[in-house]
């Protein structure tokens, strides 16, 4: 309970009960108290009370005195102080404070705006008063109570930090980063204000500042959590996804149970999903965030991002993304990652409803104009498709993306020679991208008669290609091709290695 120990009194003492020798005794307990031998102080004044001396002084060193440790009697002797000095503004900051230490912050808030309002001055005063404006987000009085205090207490490291803080609260990274480092300068040396300092160097931009603050901040503590979860942050904004999850999983150890970790959880989910390969732990991670703030809407993403494209659920998948965006439209990747889902489906007419409302959003979006074309391809469009395509290329002709998209589209118009011109340079690439780019290179081969190449890369497509995602007129083509080229090669293993692969087409 920290309060300041000079007592401040608005009117002098009011003796009910002079005996002279219990006013000696609480003479001789003021003294210790001034010389900060409290508990001795505290059984003079208990016995002059029993002896019967009261007055306002002698409450209000009880109050602060059993306030040290949130004793219940602070609010008894509080009162008591009251009934003598009901204009006292100190009395009103101690017992406020105590139902602040307690967490009683309405409670609290009316008594210390009384002790304000009765002239009492106290950087603690200020700040308290900020706290519980902060906690209720009303920032603009948290804000002003802050303000306050860094103006009258201009030297107060927690003066500084307080406003810092709310600052921190408001997403003012820039504001908070300033008062954050006023306060270290006076004193605030922490690994908490650490910290947050690096997160705000982070959302700033300013990755080196960020690492150099939240290796200052494990230096100090190196079982804080919450250091280590500021650390792995910054590597994951950098991409360096090793690093980072080695830092989440340390700050998992540490401490995993609380609310604010469920960011780093979908974090961890995705790193196991897009970097390692392991969809049990990508899904283990994703609820684990689900669990700490189920409605969050980056958590449902998450999950539903895990059953779509780590599991193939896509069913499933769409519950939990469309509950997502019905929480959080302000990303594009919602858009997308829904149109995808309904597109493995093969319902595109809800695929396009989405890419329509994301571009109406995002017109400028290259992901969502790119599903828009693969959608519509997909759908014989094939005109449409392509002149999407074009109009992109025309802004980034180095895409693989659009490159392997636009030769997938004039194998459907018959340019097999120009197919083959886009497609095998990049021929290596394609498995990442497009698998299906790999057949349009082998069946633009077989058009052109060049059938020991199109047996090798349809031998390529067999291994590389999601079965489930083929559509009918793929499997004919396939089936078409398979039907000469067995002829063809008869004997050759990579036939029967082809007809074991494509088993299911076949």
């Amino acid at each position: 309970m920290q309060r300041e120990k000079v007592l401040q009194f608005g009117k002098r003492e009011k003796i009910k009960k002079s005996l002279s020798k219990a006013f000696a005794i609480f003479n001789e307990g003021k003294c210790l108290y001034n010389q900060d031998k409290d508990d001795l102080a505290l059984e003079k004044f208990v016995l002059a009370e029993k002896m019967g001396f009261e007055s306002d002084e002698m409450f209000t060193y009880m109050t602060w005195l059993y306030g040290r440790d949130l004793d219940d009697k602070t609010l008894e002797y509080a009162d008591k102080a009251l009934i003598i000095d009901e204009e006292n503004g100190y009395i009103y900051f101690l017992k406020g404070s105590f139902l602040y230490d307690k967490s009683q912050l309405d409670e609290a808030l009316e008594l210390l705006l009384k002790a304000e309002e009765l002239d009492y001055d106290a950087r603690g005063l200020y700040t308290q008063i900020s706290y519980i404006y902060e906690s209720k987000s009303d920032y603009l009085k948290a804000l002003a109570f802050a303000s306050k205090a860094v103006k009258k207490y201009p030297d107060d490291m927690y003066a500084q930090y307080r406003k810092a803080s709310v600052y921190y609260c408001m997403n003012n990274y820039k504001e908070a980063l300033e008062y954050f480092q006023k306060a270290e300068k006076l004193g605030m040396n922490d690994s908490e204000t650490y910290s947050r300092i690096s997160y705000c160097y982070s959302m700033i931009k300013e990755h080196k500042k960020a690492l150099l603050y939240a290796n200052k901040a494990i230096l100090l503590d190196k079982n804080n959590p919450f250091a280590y979860y500021r650390k792995g942050f910054i590597y994951y904004a950098n991409e360096e996804y090793e690093k980072a999850l080695k830092l989440y999983l340390e700050a998992e150890r540490l401490k995993s149970d609380e609310q604010y970790y469920f960011d780093m959880f979908a974090r961890v989910s995705w790193i196991y999903q897009n970097i390692k390969n392991d969809m049990t732990l990508a899904m283990e991670y994703a609820d684990k965030a689900l669990k700490l703030n189920p409605k969050d809407a980056f958590c449902r993403y998450r999950k539903g991002c895990v059953l779509s494209y780590g599991l193939k659920k896509y069913s499933e998948s769409l519950d939990y993304l469309k509950k997502a965006y019905n929480l959080d439209k302000s990303f594009p990747e919602i858009f997308f990652d829904i149109a995808n889902t309904y597109m493995n489906l093969k319902r595109y007419k809800l695929a396009l409803k989405y890419i329509a409302e994301g571009l109406e959003a995002f017109p400028q979006n290259l992901d969502l104009l790119k599903i828009k074309a693969a959608i519509l391809h997909l759908m014989d469009k094939t005109k449409e498709s392509k002149a999407i395509i074009e109009i992109l290329l025309k802004e980034d002709s180095t895409d693989l993306w659009l490159q392997q998209a636009y030769a997938v589209a004039l194998c459907d118009q018959k340019d097999y020679d120009r197919v083959i011109e886009i497609l095998f340079p990049i021929q290596d690439k394609l498995e990442k991208i497009n698998p299906f780019a790999i057949f349009s290179l082998a069946y633009s081969y077989f058009k052109t008669k060049n059938f020991e190449n199109a047996l090798d890369y349809l031998l390529l497509y067999s291994q590389k290609e999601d079965m489930t995602l083929l559509e009918y007129k793929d499997k004919k083509m396939i089936r078409q091709v398979m039907k000469v080229l067995e002829k063809k090669y008869l004997n050759d293993k990579r036939i029967q290695t082809i007809k074991e692969n494509f088993k299911s087409v076949l």
